[in-house]
C-alpha cells in the first residue's frame, strides 16, 4: 500500500471515531437511538413528558462552558419532600421560568404553584375547566393520587425547564 493511501485511511478512521464518540468540533448534538425492538418494556405505561421549552436552539456548547440562552431563567433548589422522586430530589438543581401565560402549560409539565402560602412543585396531570374557569390537576410523581385541590392559573408561579444532575 502506498503511504498516501495509508494516511488517507488513518484520517478517515480518526474522523469517523471522533464523530461517533461525540468529540466533533461543531455544535452538532449526539443523537441516541432507542432500540424499538426490545419487548421487555412493551407494557410500560406512557407518562406525559414536559413540553419542550428548552430546545437545541437555546443550548450552545462552547470549548470551555455550556451556555443556555433562555430569557428570565432562574436557578431553583428543591426541598426534600420525596413527592417528585426520582426526577427531583433535595440535591437537584433546576432551571425555571415564570409562568406568564397559562396556555403555555401542558400536561406533563412540572410547575411550581402556591397554595395557602406554600409552594409546591408537581407535574400537571390534567387540564380542565369548570364554572370558575380553567384549572390544573397536579400530581407528585412519587404519590399515589392527584393533589386534593384545583390549581387556578393565578396560583401558577414557575415552570421547570430543566433539571441538572
Amino acid at each position: 500500500m502506498q503511504k498516501s493511501t495509508i494516511i488517507a485511511l488513518a484520517l478517515a478512521f480518526i474522523a469517523g471515531w471522533l464523530m461517533s464518540t461525540g468529540l466533533s468540533f461543531g455544535t452538532t448534538p449526539v443523537l441516541e437511538q432507542v432500540q424499538e425492538s426490545v419487548s421487555l418494556f412493551a407494557d410500560a405505561p406512557d407518562v406525559p413528558s414536559p413540553s419542550d421549552t428548552l430546545g437545541l436552539r437555546n443550548i450552545h456548547v462552547l470549548p470551555n462552558r455550556i451556555e443556555i440562552d433562555v430569557i428570565g431563567a432562574v436557578p431553583a433548589v428543591f426541598q426534600d419532600t420525596n413527592s417528585m422522586d426520582p426526577v427531583i430530589d433535595s440535591d437537584s438543581t433546576g432551571l425555571e421560568v415564570a409562568v406568564t401565560d397559562p396556555s403555555t402549560i401542558k400536561i406533563g409539565d412540572i410547575v411550581s404553584y402556591e397554595v395557602a402560602g406554600s409552594f409546591i412543585v408537581h407535574r400537571v396531570a390534567d387540564i380542565q375547566t369548570d364554572a370558575d374557569g380553567l384549572y390544573f390537576v397536579m400530581k407528585g410523581d412519587n404519590l399515589p393520587t392527584t393533589d386534593p385541590f384545583k390549581v387556578r392559573p393565578d396560583q401558577l408561579r414557575r415552570k421547570v425547564i430543566g433539571i441538572l444532575y
